[in-house]
């Protein structure tokens, strides 16, 4: 019975140490996210420029058109069609970019807040964790003069 509570609570502290892990690896990822948010304004930037082009492609071939040259002024439109086909690509990948950088972003504010109280959470837990292997191992030793244990040890190793 002993044993049991001991584990539950060896469990429980080490559930405590765990988390402040994942929150630490969480405000690690800052970095990632910043980085992708740049790429993000990057990308951005590329599909409004590929988008002025392609607007001066089709004025271009509208003057063309205009002229007669209409084989000239089809490629062109066609261009105009290919560079703006790009842009909106470029454009829906850059806002699905920046949306996971930012929600990333605002996790790690969050998180970055609350880590000084796990921080102290933590190190009550490992101080109880060591009493608790303290314990278990004053337990043990306890349980070395015992013949039905010693007995069900030998058992457990022959297997």
């Amino acid at each position: 019975k002993h044993s049991g509570q001991l584990e539950s609570a060896e469990a429980k502290q080490q559930k405590v140490l765990d988390k402040l892990k994942r929150e630490q690896n969480v405000v690690l990822r800052k970095k990632d996210a910043e980085a992708k948010l740049q790429e993000g304004k990057k990308l951005s930037g590329e599909s409004i420029r590929w988008l002025k082009e392609a607007g001066i492609e089709i004025k271009h071939s509208e003057f063309l058109t205009k002229e007669g040259n209409k084989k000239a002024g089809s490629k062109l439109q066609k261009k105009s069609e290919r560079l703006t086909e790009k842009a909106v690509h470029t454009m829906l990948r850059s806002r699905r970019l920046s949306h996971r950088a930012e929600d990333d972003l605002v996790s790690a504010r969050s998180v970055a807040a609350e880590l000084p109280g796990l921080r102290g959470k933590a190190k009550q837990a490992k101080l109880v964790l060591n009493v608790l292997k303290a314990q278990r191992a004053q337990a043990e030793k306890g349980l070395e003069g015992d013949a039905s244990y010693m007995k069900a040890v030998r058992q457990s190793l022959q297997l």
